[in-house]
């Protein structure tokens, strides 16, 4: 049976692998074998039950980062039932196989790798797993493939990862490759007012988009943010944002600089005969970027930038008649509130940075850093 996702089942992969313990006896075993691994993807591992996890990645070889190998370790660690295996030549197969022992029970093969943005890609067969009930011919080849490449498989415990370069060092070098994201507005006159009355200056951060477009007058929520992508950067690293399959938008897995991992978007339009996407937001839910955002600089200036669900509920409320200025019965004290947290150029430069580095690591797996210059 052929899976893919599609507008009417966009997680059925996903769904695949992640949701199929309750078919199964208590003590069936999970195999997987990927090429690659999402940032995200391992985390869930520890909630599927299965008496015995075990992945295989098997196109890292000496090169994977040590932000992976390190969330690897720790989930290794706090999982005694999962072990991870790197191989020392590369092998390209993803496949999923639910067994007891040798016995197989069901097993999938296909292109979808381990990988959260593998798993939700929305386009029709770009990613696919081909799911078969198993017969006595497969079960002798699929053990004996597994068999074959047990030779090559590296314990992720003995295995070193390559020390990356320091922060400094590793922003120098996204710097020189022009792969830096600006949270800047590129407008040079001022915007519209936004629901507070304010508007954009030149220079500034845009008080209707990007970290603000909460504050818009259309319909995001008051904590909704995304990261946008200019048509400059896209020219300068044809490598790292690629042209969109119709108009899908692109799950990506996330690892920051301080350790939190993120799946996100890659969404919107921009080009005409050639389409990418314009912005990048958390998948599913807009105001999680937000919110991680606001914490971060909040934090490091000394001010409560987050909103509280009362604040959230209140603009949501009263938006339509704030875009129209008409909003004569909205709290004050909310209102004054959210005022005082827009997001502004000071408080970024007070922050250390007003901008973010990202760095594509493998299929689907991005590195950014939001980390504050004066703390390199």
């Amino acid at each position: 049976m052929l899976l893919y996702n599609s507008v009417e089942n966009k997680t059925l992969l996903y769904d695949t692998v992640f949701r199929k313990k309750a078919s199964f006896e208590e003590d069936t075993e999970l195999t997987i074998i990927t090429g690659y691994i999402g940032f995200s993807t391992p985390e869930g591992l520890s909630k599927l039950g299965f008496k015995n996890t075990k992945v295989i990645i098997g196109m890292y070889g000496s090169s994977v980062s040590p932000d992976m190998h390190s969330i690897l370790l720790r989930i290794q660690k706090q999982n005694t039932n999962i072990k991870f295996f790197y191989t020392s030549s590369k092998i390209h197969s993803k496949i999923y196989i639910w067994h007891k022992g040798n016995s197989i029970k069901e097993y999938a093969i296909g292109s979808a790798n381990f990988s959260s943005a593998t798993a939700l890609v929305e386009n029709l067969y770009r990613e696919t797993l081909d799911l078969f009930p198993t017969e006595i011919e497969s079960e002798e080849k699929i053990n004996q493939y597994i068999k074959d490449i047990n030779s090559f498989l590296v314990p992720i415990d003995n295995y070193t990862a390559t020390l990356g370069a320091t922060q400094r060092e590793r922003h120098l070098l996204v710097e020189e490759r022009g792969r830096i994201l600006s949270l800047l507005s590129s407008k040079s006159t001022p915007t519209k007012p936004n629901i507070i009355g304010a508007t954009t200056i030149a220079g500034g951060v845009s008080v209707s988009s990007g970290l603000n477009w909460g504050y818009s007058n259309g319909l995001p929520l008051l904590g909704d943010a995304y990261i946008a992508i200019s048509a400059e950067f896209i020219k300068n690293n044809p490598d790292i944002i690629l042209p969109k399959q119709k108009e899908e938008n692109v799950p990506i897995e996330v690892l920051w600089d301080d350790g939190t991992t993120m799946l996100m978007l890659m969404e919107g339009n921009m080009g005409t005969d050639i389409l990418y996407p314009k912005q990048i937001s958390s998948y599913n839910n807009k105001s999680l970027l937000g919110s991680y955002l606001r914490k971060r600089i909040g934090e490091k200036i000394n001010k409560n930038l987050e909103f509280t669900e009362e604040e959230i509920s209140e603009i949501k409320k009263h938006k339509y008649l704030l875009r129209k200025e008409e909003a004569t019965n909205i709290d004050v004290q909310i209102f004054n509130s959210i005022k005082t947290k827009l997001i502004t150029k000071d408080m970024l430069d007070e922050y250390g940075r007003t901008t973010i580095d990202i760095k594509k690591l493998d299929d689907g797996s991005f590195y950014f850093d939001f980390g504050a210059r004066n703390n390199d």
